[in-house]
């Protein structure tokens, strides 16, 4: 990490004030980083389920995510968030194993012998799929998500809106951030800091407040998943 190189051997670098934006899990990449404050570009994930759950005509209940345990305290904090509306993540780390080598191929395992549990046992109604190439690459893409997801018609959004292009139609909804909001609210921090002189603790990470959203009526279709058309004037994209 240059960055971290540069904040251990120069004092003048460690003491400038440092903004991160458009950097994905930036809380957990500039962690040891000091006077630094940004935006965290993931679209929250209680942001792109509260979302689905609004032009759903199903009030489902139990959303399943897989993740990486070093983004356990965002999931933590997703989970309390989603409780408050009574949405319960069922959660799956898939590299908590300590025996086994954190790889695509040993979390794609994971994933294929936790799947049904979790829709069986935990009555998970649709899956998240997270900002994470370990989760998300070409094969999983078509041995697991399209392959056992997809094919047993439960409902798969995410925060690559890439998913739910008609190239790939993988997605039934997906949000991510709003490039040209997301422009003005790193403005707002920085002037908050020139100008305003608050401290850089005090501005700290904020989340993207506003979203781009697509809907895959096609997907929709495929699944059986009843959307709420009153209420897809909301969404940015609809692909039919």
């Amino acid at each position: 990490n240059v960055a971290l190189e540069l904040q251990n051997s120069n004092s003048v670098f460690r003491d400038l004030p440092k903004f991160i934006f458009m950097t994905l899990w930036a809380k957990i990449v500039a962690k040891d980083l000091s006077n630094i404050a940004g935006i965290t570009f993931e679209v929250p994930l209680y942001t792109l389920v509260t979302n689905f759950r609004i032009i759903s005509q199903k009030d489902f209940s139990n959303v399943g995510i897989f993740y990486r345990k070093s983004f356990t305290p965002a999931i933590e904090e997703s989970k309390k968030l989603l409780e408050k509306e009574n949405i319960t993540l069922q959660c799956m780390c898939v590299d908590c194993d300590q025996n086994q080598k954190t790889s695509a191929d040993n979390i794609l395992s994971v994933m294929n012998a936790s799947w049904e549990r979790m829709v069986a046992l935990e009555k998970v109604e649709a899956f998240i799929v997270p900002t994470d190439n370990f989760i998300v690459n070409t094969n999983s893409l078509a041995e697991f998500w399209i392959g056992k997801i997809k094919k047993k018609k439960l409902p798969i959004i995410a925060t690559i809106d890439l998913l739910a292009s008609e190239k790939f139609g993988v997605a039934v909804f997906t949000a991510d951030p709003d490039l040209i909001q997301l422009g003005s609210q790193a403005a707002n921090q920085i002037i908050d800091h020139f100008e305003n002189k608050t401290p850089m603790d005090k501005i700290g990470f904020e989340p993207t407040i506003s979203i781009k959203s697509t809907v895959n009526m096609h997907v929709a279709d495929e699944l059986g998943w009843k959307l709420k058309k009153e209420k897809l004037e909301r969404i940015t994209t609809i692909i039919k």
